[in-house]
C-alpha cells in the first residue's frame, strides 16, 4: 500500500526506445513520486528532465551489441551514444557466453564469438558483451531498486523475418545480466 512505501527511497534505471524517450520515463517517475519519499533516476541521458537510457529508434539488439547501426539509416552508431552497457569480453565470457559476445564493426548484424570460431575467423579481435554491473560501475551508479525495459515491437518492420528470435535473444541477455 501507499502508506507502507511513502517513507522509502528508490533508485530507478529506465532503459528503452522511443517510448521511453518520448515521455514514458517522465510519467513513470511522476507516478513513483506519488508513492515513494524519494525517486532517484539513473542513466547517461537526460530526457524530459529525467536521467535514463532512452534511445529513440533503438531495438533490444542495439543494447546488447548485436546491431551497431542506427535502425533508420544503417549508419554506424557513434561511440558516444553507447551507454557503456558493453565491455570487452573476457576469455571466460567468450568461453561461457560466446553467443552473447559480439564484434563491433559498425555493422547492421554483428557476428558472435561462436560464429567467428565456427567459420575459422579471427578470434583475436575484441568482442563485446552486455554487462550491467560494468555499466553501473563505469558510470558510478548505485544499484537500482528496479529497472524498467520499455521497448516496443513497432520498429521491427525492417527485420520482420528475424524480429521475434532477436528480441528473445537480446531480452534473455539483458534480463540475465541485470
Amino acid at each position: 500500500s501507499k502508506s507502507e512505501v511513502s517513507n522509502k527511497s528508490i533508485i530507478v534505471n529506465m532503459i528503452g526506445d522511443s517510448t521511453t524517450h518520448n515521455g514514458l520515463n517522465y510519467a513513470i517517475k511522476k507516478l513513483l513520486e506519488s508513492y515513494f519519499k524519494t525517486v532517484k533516476c539513473i542513466g547517461t541521458k537526460l530526457v524530459n528532465g529525467v536521467n535514463c537510457e532512452a534511445r529513440g529508434g533503438w531495438l533490444y539488439q542495439h543494447y546488447v551489441g548485436y546491431r551497431t547501426t542506427y535502425s533508420d539509416n544503417d549508419q554506424p552508431i557513434i561511440e558516444s551514444d553507447f551507454p557503456n552497457f558493453l565491455k570487452i569480453a573476457t576469455d571466460e565470457d567468450k568461453l561461457n557466453k560466446g553467443d552473447w559476445c559480439f564484434t563491433r564493426t559498425g555493422s547492421d548484424r554483428e557476428k558472435t564469438y561462436n560464429e567467428i570460431v565456427a567459420s575459422g575467423g579471427d578470434t583475436s579481435q575484441n568482442f563485446y558483451i552486455f554487462d550491467y554491473a560494468h555499466y553501473l560501475q563505469t558510470n558510478g551508479f548505485e544499484a537500482p531498486t528496479f529497472v524498467t525495459l520499455g521497448m516496443g515491437i513497432n520498429d521491427y518492420w525492417k527485420y520482420p523475418t528475424e524480429a521475434t528470435q532477436l528480441c528473445e535473444k537480446a531480452l534473455d541477455i539483458i534480463i540475465r545480466q541485470i
